[in-house]
């Protein structure tokens, strides 16, 4: 649990506050940003225990799951070699399939580029190649299921 977290819990059982008013005061001590997701997420969780762990899954905070994304950007780094770019799709999808939704939409918006970067270097000309888009952002085109089509 992150220590503020921990400090405001232990300050509000200190003085006697319910758990209701723990979680509606918390807003309070929340950074602005951070106030309007943390309303919502109160909202729907009006016990402590149930807002805390509503916190942890919307923030990520202390969970192995966390532990994916990481694994998933290293494996996208990694030297691969004699892997032809069908084997390396179904790889990747079975890898992205095990972020949580929230690391797959912040993966979503670079999925392709990240896909052209795991593939092995021979094959990533000829990829990137048939996925070029000369007005994208990052040159490449963004429809996943074009990249399975050519993957395949």
């Amino acid at each position: 649990m992150p220590r503020y977290l921990r400090d405001y819990k232990a300050e509000m059982l200190r003085y006697g506050i319910s758990e209701r008013l723990q979680v509606i005061s918390f807003n309070r001590v929340a950074t602005d940003e951070l106030q309007e997701s943390i309303h919502k997420i109160r909202q729907q969780n009006p016990t402590w225990g149930s807002f805390e762990e509503a916190l942890r899954e919307a923030y990520d905070y202390e969970r192995p799951k966390g532990r994916h994304r990481r694994e998933f950007d290293e494996w996208v780094a990694s030297e691969k070699t004699h892997q032809s770019a069908t084997q390396a799709f179904l790889e990747f999808e079975h890898r992205f399939a095990r972020l949580s939704e929230r690391e797959q939409r912040l993966v979503g918006e670079d999925k392709v580029l990240m896909f052209v970067r795991s593939i092995d270097r021979k094959e990533r000309m000829d990829i990137g190649i048939k996925l070029e888009d000369k007005d994208g952002a990052n040159g490449l085109i963004e429809d996943w299921a074009e990249v399975k089509r050519v993957c395949r």
